[in-house]
């Protein structure tokens, strides 16, 4: 059985997992309007929540969950690639700014490992990226990490747990 429709439609918009619900944000419609829309599902009532609007519209976006807080970064706003990132807390119910990543970057793969968010690869506009780059929420700071062997961008990451 599949899920009711999103209150927007939405393509390359993130998405991730937190407390039982499942978030979605930005993305472009069919007519390629970007979006800085938000919504969840809550799997328990099998509706679809709106949410404030994130501060900057992006399509292409990294997304991943660190500490009970969604982090949404990079992605395509326009004919530009965008380099910020803001996470929306829950609880509060609002969005915040964070420090921008050291480099603008749409579809690159992001993945959470000991409370640090990884974003690897992605896309400048002009050619795939191989770098990649780890924010630490505690220090606040984006740090550069050694890059990929290969270019990759619209790829996906996870961790495995041994």
């Amino acid at each position: 059985e599949g899920l009711p429709p999103m209150a927007e439609l939405r393509m390359g918009a993130a998405a991730a997992a937190l407390a039982g619900r499942l978030y979605v944000c930005g993305g472009s419609t069919e007519n390629s309007q970007l979006l800085n829309s938000a919504e969840r599902f809550n799997a328990a009532s099998g509706a679809w929540e709106p949410l404030p609007s994130m501060a900057e519209r992006r399509q292409g976006a990294a997304a991943a969950v660190i500490a009970g807080r969604l982090y949404v970064c990079g992605g395509n706003a326009g004919r530009q690639k965008v380099g910020t990132a803001e996470r929306f807390d829950p609880s509060a119910g609002r969005w915040e700014a964070l420090p921008s990543m050291t480099e603008r970057r749409k579809g690159a793969a992001g993945a959470v490992i000991a409370g640090c968010l990884y974003v690897c690869g992605g896309h400048t506009g002009q050619q795939p990226l191989s770098s990649a780059e780890r924010f630490d929420p505690a220090a606040q700071v984006w740090e550069g990490l050694p890059p990929m062997a290969q270019r990759r961008w619209r790829a996906a990451a996870a961790v495995v747990v041994s």
